[in-house]
């Protein structure tokens, strides 16, 4: 099977995962969830089982292309990246003082490179009364994502020639990495939260979960053929991710220990399959479908709303009950259009080892091209609208 033909295998209850996710992630920002925060290590999860399937199926057909790999990355992250990037930008210089403006530029710069992670590791913590004046202050999980990409492909081919060699690097990241989170947890929590060396055991352990459905197939097909076992294992998934959200708040030390119960509830769910209980009803409905499919735009709309909705008609930290439901609509709507005008249709475009430079050219031309604009509005060459406070 080509890597383009796998691309076409679809689980729905992955994308209700994701609708899990982003709906905990969402709930703690405008509803008050107080510890749905944890859908971020959801989407890490997710992310490493995918990427790493893909990866280890085709290493293990000897058809892996770095390149149309990294081009198929392009495809999924970038478009929608750039939409929002420009559309907060262009808001920003018709709506922001200079203050506020060249800071956003700065983060639009950051944003558009991947590194915001670092650059709000150097500011203050993410739950710091300031950080919802930073409009894309949530674009240091995305960061760490893309900066698991480049390294981790890198990694599997290195050792997959070696016997026991694939396990062995996702099983090593998977440990050192959760013991540099142990480490800082007690000593820096900012560092922590934000630096991949302690956040890339999240995304090995989606690596894991992958490796035990190719590589130890028995394992699978066992859990997946004793229904009762493969139930159990979806509802306590499910359990255990409810009660991370219910416990956790933003004065945890997070996420240290605690980022043990959704990382492990999230792989219980994705090892227990399709036709497991949870799964097949509540994850593989029509509407945890859809809100699935644009968790995505929606992750990346929805912090910018509310953040620009702050600094226009908030005082003292809050906004009005109405600005912020009128900010969830228009994240939602945000959303939908940027998946169905802007994604659906670039999918669409088949990557293949002969395009797959092309694709690649063209994404670091357009995000090259953003940071540049971000990087005159962050030098004050481009001025607000407004310009100084008088």
């Amino acid at each position: 099977m080509s890597s383009t033909e796998r691309e076409l295998v679809y689980r729905q209850d992955i994308d209700g995962l994701r609708a899990v996710a982003i709906l905990l992630v969402v709930g703690f920002h405008y509803f008050g969830v107080k510890g749905g925060f944890v859908g971020v290590d959801i989407f890490f999860v997710i992310s490493g089982y995918l990427i790493t399937r893909i990866l280890l199926v085709d290493i293990k057909d000897n058809n892996f292309s770095m390149s149309a790999f990294y081009a198929r990355r392009v495809r999924r992250i970038f478009p929608a990246l750039i939409v929002v990037l420009v559309a907060c930008l262009a808001f920003g210089w018709s709506q922001l003082f200079s203050d506020d403006f060249q800071k956003l530029a700065k983060h639009v710069m950051a944003g558009s490179m991947y590194v915001q992670n670092f650059l709000l590791w150097q500011e203050s913590g993410y739950f710091d009364a300031d950080g919802i004046t930073k409009p894309l202050l949530h674009l240091w999980s995305l960061a760490i994502e893309e900066q698991f990409y480049l390294v981790w492909p890198i990694l599997l081919v290195a050792f997959s020639g070696f016997r026991l060699g694939l396990i062995g690097a996702i099983v090593s990241v998977l440990f050192v990495s959760f013991f540099i989170n142990i480490y800082f947890i007690y000593r820096d929590t900012t560092t922590a939260f934000y630096l991949p060396f302690s956040r890339l055991w999240e995304l090995a352990f989606g690596g894991l979960v992958a490796y035990v459905e190719i590589f130890q197939q028995k394992i699978s097909l066992h859990i997946r053929e004793k229904k009762r076992l493969m139930n159990a294992l979806s509802v306590m998934g499910l359990l255990i991710i409810g009660f991370s959200a219910a416990i956790l708040n933003k004065d945890a030390a997070f996420p240290g220990w605690w980022a043990l119960l959704p990382i492990t509830g999230t792989g219980l769910l994705v090892l227990a399959g399709d036709k497991s209980i949870i799964n097949r009803t509540l994850l593989s409905n029509t509407f945890m479908k859809w809100i699935g499919k644009i968790s995505y735009p929606l992750y990346l709309w929805h912090w910018p709303m509310i953040s620009f909705a702050m600094i226009l008609f908030g005082s003292d930290n809050k906004i009005s009950r109405s600005v912020k439901l009128s900010a969830f609509i228009i994240s939602v709507l945000l959303a939908w259009a940027t998946y169905v005008w802007v994604e659906k249709p670039i999918q669409r475009y088949k990557i293949t080892p002969n395009n797959s430079f092309r694709v690649l050219g063209l994404g670091i031309a357009t995000t090259g091209g953003i940071f540049i604009v971000a990087y005159l509005c962050w030098q004050q060459i481009i001025s607000p609208r407004f310009g100084d406070i008088k």
